[in-house]
């Protein structure tokens, strides 16, 4: 199982290496690998279609799951005292508008639009306030591949995501994995700051 990408940016190094931003744009199955052809390999595929499940559930899903990740950045913020980067995400969806593609069916333009999904930089502050700095696709499938990109998983985790049979089991799977990262991050513990006033006693 793999994803379609579509190069957005590209930068050239002096050394011949690239930089490119990528934006996925579908799924697909492998049906054949061939490995005798250079200098990259090369497969034969099928475009894989997601669907959405139980539409009710996924509905309900998609409600939940948007507040615990509202509540997974405001928790991986750095806190007081914590020597680390702010997160710092930023991640296209294409958001389909229903009144435009009533007008204009033969305008792809007017179909779909991209927009970026930002969490600013700096502290986090409550759910509300990160809300207000995220635009979250309310779309099962897009919601499911956003938040399956962002959330830190280990790689093995995130093929599962990928190859999830639709939306509504991509959603569940997230939830749970949402609700064990939001009470690890609740526990997690503060760094150790001696009290220079004990220090200073012990030495005397």
């Amino acid at each position: 199982m793999g994803t379609f990408a579509e190069i957005r940016e590209a930068s050239k190094y002096v050394d011949g290496r690239w930089d490119l931003l990528t934006v996925g744009t579908g799924r697909f199955v492998v049906r054949q690998v061939i490995a005798d052809q250079e200098p990259y390999l090369v497969g034969e595929v099928d475009e894989l279609d997601d669907r959405v499940g139980d539409e009710e559930e996924a509905e309900a899903l998609v409600a939940r799951v948007t507040r615990r990740f509202v509540d997974y950045l405001r928790l991986l913020q750095p806190r007081d005292g914590e020597d680390v980067e702010p997160i710092d995400v930023q991640v296209e969806v294409e958001v389909g508008d229903d009144d435009d593609e009533e007008d204009h069916d033969d305008d792809d333009e007017a179909e779909t639009a991209p927009e970026a999904v930002v969490v600013v930089d700096g502290p986090g502050g409550g759910p509300a306030e990160l809300a207000a700095a995220l635009r979250i696709p309310d779309d099962p499938s897009q919601l499911s591949f956003l938040l399956a990109g962002i959330v830190q998983v280990d790689p093995e985790t995130r093929q599962e995501l990928l190859e999830a049979s639709s939306a509504e089991a991509r959603l569940r799977q997230l939830d749970s994995l949402l609700d064990r990262e939001l009470e690890l991050l609740r526990k997690r513990l503060a760094p150790f700051q001696p009290d220079r006033r004990e220090l200073q006693t012990s030495q005397n």
